[in-house]
């Protein structure tokens, strides 16, 4: 196991990795690739590929061995093996070698047998052949993209400077990266989206141009951006990048090595090409850049984004990140003064590893531990309108700097061991010092609040659709309401209609705290009420008489009531009317009325049987004409109530009228029975009975 840190970077840059050795005795590893399980594919260069785990053991028989196919030594070999996305249903994956023969390029693809750790030799389909005409540059790489695509590195073709202009050949697969759909079998398709479909002056194939021989690259599995570390001539090495989906890029060798000319006869204007987001110089001792996966196993981690590189001849790994402002950062990760270093993988877990091609693979984590875990308490689990701020604290450690996290974005000046926040988020810490590291597991989450306690007042459950408009109130005041039938404050049910409403009263502060309450309101049709029987009269000293009427739960008001019983003698003698009214809901309400004549059974004569008024006939059938006797009365109308106590017929009356033949009225609509006729002569009231036959 061994721990390094590099030289020359500040704190903040957090260079520190452990290398920790896992894999020895292997022959000249150059690819490490997994299909997600927890397995690790280690390709040999000589024609094997072992699967080996992440305890360091390794399996006895190798899962492919084309040895007898590879023409391995220097530059060439079995150098790329990739798994498609859909390798755990087809049982296909791809492999990229150097062929006895001639030393061509080989894409071929092969299947697995029903022994998941075994393929099937015999299975090769040769995709693609590309022609070498030297030893070296020959790529190696391939990788599938987020898109389903196979991706193919291929190196200028060898020898020095690209002597045959291959890399900016737009007729050659050489010098460039190329894509191209497998899914479908036999051969291979052209994605349809590539960059040059359609333009007969570049071969389909191609992705991007202008590469030297990018060993590695990677798709950085969170984004699916591609990283490619192109090995450089003899003066600069380089780290390109490319957006998810942005092919279509030049990247400018033989014309740049670099940021720097190196053959620019025949090159276009420089604005043409895309040039590298890291250079390193061989000034420093480094030769051969080898590349290279983003850092994507823990977000918290000091090193979480960075895409790993190291150079085969120093050592020297750095990491580069690409920052929110689409600018980048390197930083060295160690000087190992070990050299070699030719491949990284994952495991399934996304651990780093770095292979050696003396046989050796190492484990690559982020630092020692401080403390097994960093615990964050805090003051409040929400922040906003009342709450102002929460303090946030996690263990004091001495010798180091803290850095705080907000949804993993680092909050600057957060140096500390407790820091004051304002904003809901996921707070996350890391302590980092020249010996350890330390980070929180568990992210400490502050909720935003925004609510205040709002309530809708005096909201009825029921209405009537008949009931005034009512205003409503909300608590705290200021807010809106709004819902069917609702007018600024005010419900009208008129406009509501019969049914069930949802009533919102919503609040927000200048603060932005806000809240709501929903009140529910029934509008339903006024209900019906009923008197069901009274006496048509009674003697002013009679018994109480109890009301009736339907529904039972209403009130009863006029002269003479207490509660639903008539006390004639307290109504006094004369007629009264008598209202009952039901109000099942707050300005809800229906009512019925009934006439009650009282009159004093100690006169012989009395009210009922005025002698000022003529009635003929009597029975009577269908008309009966009233008259009164008296000239001087001039009364203004003539009423006929029945046994109930109700008025049946009503007539206004001209008082210019003769008073023999007042008036006449048709009775023939009314049921057979006794009524009275009343008829009112300023305070007198005349009264007479008459059979309805």
């Amino acid at each position: 196991m061994f721990l390094f840190s590099t030289t020359g970077f500040s704190q903040d840059d957090l260079p520190r990795i452990e290398l920790v050795k896992v894999f020895s005795g292997l022959s000249k590893p150059v690819s490490l690739q997994s299909c997600n399980d927890n397995r690790i594919f280690i390709v040999e260069k000589g024609g094997k590929i072992k699967i080996g785990f992440p305890d360091g053991s390794v399996l006895d028989s190798n899962f492919l061995n084309i040895s007898d196919k590879v023409l391995s030594g220097g530059e060439r070999g079995l150098l790329g093996l990739a798994f498609p996305p859909d390798y755990k249903t087809s049982g296909m994956f791809y492999v990229n070698y150097t062929e006895k023969d001639e030393g061509n390029t080989i894409i071929a693809r092969y299947r697995i047998s029903s022994d998941s750790n075994r393929a099937v030799k015999a299975s090769e389909e040769i995709l693609l052949e590309i022609d070498q005409p030297f030893a070296n540059h020959n790529g190696g790489n391939i990788e599938f993209g987020h898109d389903g695509y196979l991706y193919i590195g291929m190196g200028d073709g060898g020898s020095g400077g690209d002597p045959q202009d291959n890399s900016q050949n737009k007729q050659k697969l050489l010098g460039k990266m190329l894509r191209i759909d497998v899914s479908s079998s036999p051969g291979y398709d052209i994605p349809a989206d590539n960059p040059f479909v359609g333009d007969s002056e570049y071969r389909p194939e191609i992705w991007s141009l202008g590469l030297r021989n990018p060993w590695r690259f990677k798709f950085d599995e969170l984004t699916g951006d591609l990283w490619i570390a192109d090995v450089g001539q003899n003066k600069w090495e380089e780290i390109d990048f490319e957006e998810a989906g942005d092919g279509g890029r030049n990247y400018g060798w033989r014309c740049y090595e670099g940021y720097v000319p190196y053959n620019t006869a025949g090159c276009g204007d420089i604005l043409g090409y895309t040039f590298p987001v890291a250079a390193f110089s061989h000034d420093e001792g480094h030769c051969s850049i080898s590349g290279g996966v983003v850092n994507r196993k823990q977000p918290n981690s000091s090193l979480y984004g960075y895409y790993y590189s190291v150079d085969y001849c120093s050592g020297v790994f750095w990491g580069t990140k690409r920052n929110e402002d689409k600018s980048f950062t390197t930083i060295e990760l160690a000087r190992t003064n070990i050299d070699g270093f030719v491949a990284f993988g994952y495991d399934k877990d996304k651990n780093i590893y770095a292979a050696r091609d003396n046989g050796q693979i190492y484990r690559i984590d982020t630092f020692l531990l401080c403390a097994p875990e960093l615990v964050i308490e805090g003051t409040d689990t929400e922040v906003g309108c009342k709450i102002d701020s929460v303090v946030l604290s996690t263990q004091e450690i001495s010798n180091g700097q803290y850095t705080w996290f907000l949804d993993d974005e680092p909050i600057n000046g957060s140096n500390a061991s407790t820091i004051v926040v304002t904003k809901p988020g996921k707070y996350s810490v890391q302590f980092d010092s020249e010996e350890c590291s330390a980070t929180s597991n568990v992210d400490y989450v502050l909720e935003q609040n925004k609510e205040v306690d709002v309530t809708i007042l005096d909201v009825p459950e029921n209405y009537c659709f008949n009931g005034a408009p009512l205003v409503f109130h909300g608590q705290p005041a200021g807010g809106g309401f709004f819902g069917t039938g609702m007018v600024d404050s005010v419900f009208y049910p008129s406009i509501s209609d019969i049914g069930t409403f949802f009533i919102t009263y919503s609040y927000e502060d200048e603060e932005g705290c806000n809240g709501f309450d929903v009140g529910v309101i029934t509008v339903n049709h006024p209900p019906g009420t009923k008197i069901l029987s009274t006496p048509p009269q009674l003697c002013q000293f009679a018994t109480p008489y109890v009301l009736e009427a339907t529904p039972a739960e209403g009130s009863w008001s006029g002269p003479g009531l207490t509660g639903s019983t008539f006390y004639p003698y307290l109504a006094g003698v004369g007629v009264h009317k008598i209202k009952y009214t039901y109000n099942p809901w707050p300005g809800c309400f229906a009512y019925d009325s009934i006439y009650i004549t009282v009159i004093d059974c100690t006169n012989g004569v009395g009210e009922a049987d005025s002698p000022e008024i003529s009635i003929s006939p009597n029975p009577v059938k269908d008309k009966v004409v009233v008259a009164l006797k008296n000239r001087n009365y001039n009364p203004e109308n003539i009423s006929i109530i029945n046994s109930l106590g109700k008025e049946v017929i009503r007539k206004k009356l001209d008082t210019h009228n003769s008073a023999e033949k007042l008036v006449e009225l048709s009775v023939e609509g009314l049921t057979p029975g006794v009524y009275h006729v009343i008829i009112n002569v300023g305070e007198k009231r005349l009264q007479r009975k008459i059979i309805k036959i």
